[in-house]
């Protein structure tokens, strides 16, 4: 503990006892009528003696696989002191108010108003492909525009989604799968990446999105994967040319959970017929051999300290009757980062 001071806090004409020590502070007001404060007391209980308030031990230190950096020199709430603030790497925000009695607002993406001086704000990474998609036609064709979480930090998390799905259905020959997926951006806005043509929303299994798969507050995506029909068994056949794309989405939230999953990949298998192409996950070639007829994509997933902030979809246009259709080919992710 350092030495008891007697400062003039509310006026030199009054002097008052004042200390602390690496955890604490105490004051004895004359204002008060000498009755003892203790705590994270704020600077602004004694002007002539404290600037800031006290930054706890070990405060703002990073670890092997999260750095942090340290700023005391910004004022984030314009009471004329200055403030603790720490940056982590994954995305985590802190701040010591000195108007709020030394208390500490703590967050993963603590929006920019928790301090304008620092200028908190999100920044564009790398855009990655799950999966292109075969269709329409050339590589650049089909593509949605982009669909981006926002909020007032700029670009902000991905925390769950809705897909639109076809269910199989027998006694059609142009069946489509996955058709559409809609975005659930941290603060409960949506943005739907596209809307399909055909098919329920889930997994609520309703006409438009009413129920999203969730990693849950705090949480955010990070990883995405489709399932999809593999390039070998296209255009099978004469008589049975039912092709199909992307037929299943996953996507992981930060710390490997995946959000809410639920795909319906497998209701192929046991609800497709037992015989010919949809039997099981298999398909049977022209020369009477069978492969495997769906594969995962590898996980496609931001760089450390990275989320999924957007989402593009590549989609074949409605063909009518008559053609075949397969609707949602495939994704792009767009990865954030906070400044």
């Amino acid at each position: 503990m350092t030495a008891t001071e007697m400062v003039g806090c509310r006026g030199r004409w009054r002097l008052d006892l004042v200390c602390e020590d690496s955890s604490a502070r105490w004051a004895l007001l004359t204002s008060e009528g000498c009755v003892e404060r203790s705590g994270q007391l704020s600077p602004a209980l004694c002007r002539e003696r404290w600037s800031t308030c006290l930054r706890p031990r070990n405060w703002c230190v990073g670890t092997s696989t999260v750095s942090a950096t340290y700023r005391g020199d910004v004022d984030c709430d314009a009471d004329g002191f200055k403030d603790h603030t720490c940056t982590f790497s994954n995305g985590t925000r802190s701040v010591i108010y000195t108007s709020k009695d030394c208390t500490e607002a703590s967050a993963l993406g603590l929006p920019s108003s928790s301090c304008p001086a620092l200028g908190w704000k999100n920044r564009l990474g790398e855009i990655l492909t799950v999966f292109g998609g075969y269709w329409p036609g050339a590589s650049a064709d089909g593509w949605t525009p982009w669909r981006y979480c926002m909020d007032s930090n700029g670009y902000t998390e991905v925390q769950g989604y809705s897909y639109r799905y076809e269910r199989y259905v027998a006694t059609e020959d142009d069946n489509t799968a996955l058709n559409g997926i809609d975005l659930l951006c941290k603060g409960g806005s949506k943005g739907r990446v596209t809307d399909g043509f055909w098919g329920l929303w889930y997994p609520g299994a309703t006409a438009s999105p009413s129920v999203w798969l969730n990693c849950g507050a705090g949480k955010r995506i990070t990883s995405v994967r489709l399932k999809y029909m593999r390039a070998s068994v296209l255009n099978y056949g004469t008589t049975k040319g039912d092709d199909l794309a992307a037929i299943a989405v996953e996507m992981r939230c930060d710390g490997g959970a995946t959000a809410g999953l639920e795909s319906y990949d497998t209701r192929w298998s046991t609800e497709g017929p037992s015989t010919g192409r949809w039997s099981g996950t298999l398909a049977t070639r022209g020369d009477g051999t069978q492969t495997t007829a769906f594969v995962w994509t590898p996980w496609v997933t931001c760089g450390t300290g990275g989320f999924v902030c957007g989402m593009q979809a590549r989609v074949e246009p409605n063909l009518g009757d008559g053609p075949d259709d397969t609707t949602l080919n495939g994704v792009k992710i767009q990865c954030c980062y906070w400044n």
